[in-house]
């Protein structure tokens, strides 16, 4: 049934931002279903893409080491009076993406075969923090960037980014 009305919204109106909170759903739905944790994160990724957000179809080790270059490279710029004092985000295309990401992170978690999307959307909620500012999920994307920085060695990273969560 929520499916049903979701896809009745999309077929209502072209415009994205319309779309989003139906897409929201449809994803927040599906991740919430063990069996359908796969078609919440393949929704998720196709509106990422309209909103220009564009992950790898099939991450493996060398895009999510070229993401956590990425995203070490833009922290680099960043002190913790930085990190801490971040405007909030004004961006309503980046805001969406920030908010779909989100969504769609915990699915990629939970799923075995999506997991490689987790770090990658990790990461790069980072980089769109750092770089547009601050949400409510903030805290949240810098504490679980702080455990990739762990996962790969980075002790003295990862407690840093523990503590300024």
């Amino acid at each position: 049934p929520r499916d049903v009305a979701c896809q009745e919204v999309l077929d209502r109106t072209d415009n994205l931002y319309d779309k989003l909170n139906a897409y929201s759903t449809m994803v927040h739905s599906r991740g919430a279903q063990k069996e359908k944790l796969r078609d919440a994160v393949q929704l998720g990724m196709y509106v990422l893409r309209l909103l220009g957000e564009v992950f790898p179809r099939k991450p493996g080790t060398l895009s999510i080491v070229r993401e956590l270059m990425r995203t070490r490279k833009t922290l680099r710029g960043c002190s913790d009076k930085d990190l801490l004092s971040l405007p909030a985000m004004e961006n309503k295309e980046k805001i969406a993406a920030v908010h779909v990401m989100y969504l769609v992170m915990f699915a990629t978690f939970l799923d075995e075969d999506s997991r490689p999307y987790y770090a990658l959307i990790v990461m790069r909620l980072m980089v769109l923090s750092c770089l547009y500012g601050r949400t409510t999920w903030s805290p949240a994307i810098v504490a679980q960037f702080g455990g990739i920085e762990a996962a790969v060695g980075n002790l003295s990273g990862a407690r840093r980014l523990f503590d300024l969560s």
